[in-house]
């Protein structure tokens, strides 16, 4: 199942971070290709990998999910 947009906001976040798929793709310890098919829309991130996804990229995975529009990760009041 892909989530309408999400390819298409984790192509931007790459491009404005100025990382390569094989740079992100070694980050998140996947194959270059794990993130083409997250872009083209092949297939979605386990939650343990869209977790890292957004730690690695300091993005909203509500943003990346397409539930909000507010693009930086949050941090909560208690960490």
């Amino acid at each position: 199942m892909c989530i309408y947009g999400f390819g298409e906001r984790l192509e931007k976040v790459i491009k404005e971070k100025e990382l390569s798929h094989a740079e992100l793709a070694r980050k998140l310890k996947v194959r270059p290709a794990v993130i083409n098919n997250y872009i083209d829309g092949t297939f979605m991130p386990s939650t343990p990998n869209l977790a890292r996804l957004c730690k690695v990229l300091n993005i909203s995975s509500d943003w990346l999910l397409g539930l909000t529009n507010d693009y930086k990760e949050r941090k909560s009041k208690n960490g």
